[in-house]
């Protein structure tokens, strides 16, 4: 095999594993929501592997200072935890209580995967650019499936933090055979790269000599 040829194998590797870990871990559902009125919404989504997904509310932290969102969303520990068997306030704002019904439903057989009423306090994460308050995470089969959403009153304190519903599979909290695949892929597509740039300059040196 020729030089230039390894170089072309080892960049179509390098890329179709970058491709697929991309394809793979791309949200589901990423949608927009005002949560200062009521609202519905449905979409069809697709999930790519079956694996643990989590189902959040994503607050944008450039619409609020850190103390006026955190009053909104809650602390990380907002929610009262386990002490000595006993359970107690861990000193943080609870945040406002966002009462959203939701369900994922089966396509084409409508089919009820999983519904709930959202009723936890306190936030789950922070980041420099979002707060996210974990609705639900847990087993959900690859497929096609419908998302539906609602919320019957609005919370007009949330009118100046933009908003957003998302699905996601995070990969450090994954288990499947397909998310042991995106691991090796990691591995594998920065050396695929690498060989790349190597097997092209030999290449180039070679057509040079």
């Amino acid at each position: 095999m020729s030089w230039v040829a390894a170089s072309a194998g080892l960049l179509v590797v390098a890329l179709t594993a970058y491709g697929w870990m991309r394809w793979v871990t791309a949200p589901p559902l990423d949608e927009p929501v005002a949560l200062a009125k009521p609202f519905q919404l449905e979409r069809s989504i697709s999930l790519h592997a079956s694996d643990r997904y989590i189902l959040e509310l994503r607050f944008d932290r450039r619409d609020a200072p850190f103390e006026t969102l955190r009053s909104l969303v809650g602390g990380t520990y907002g929610q009262r935890i386990e002490v000595n068997g006993r359970l107690v306030d861990a000193g943080e704002p609870p945040g406002l209580l966002v009462p959203l019904v939701w369900s994922l439903r089966e396509e084409p057989s409508g089919r009820v995967v999983v519904s709930d009423t959202s009723r936890g306090l306190g936030s789950n994460s922070w980041s420099a650019e979002e707060a996210g308050l974990v609705l639900y995470q847990g087993d959900i089969e690859s497929g096609r499936y419908t998302f539906t959403a609602q919320l019957a009153t609005g919370i007009p304190a949330f009118a100046p933090v933009r908003s957003r519903v998302t699905l996601s599979l995070w990969p450090e909290h994954s288990h499947s055979m397909a998310m042991r695949a995106y691991w090796l892929a990691a591995m594998l597509a920065p050396v695929a790269g690498l060989g790349f740039l190597i097997t092209t300059a030999v290449a180039a040196w070679k057509s040079w000599g």
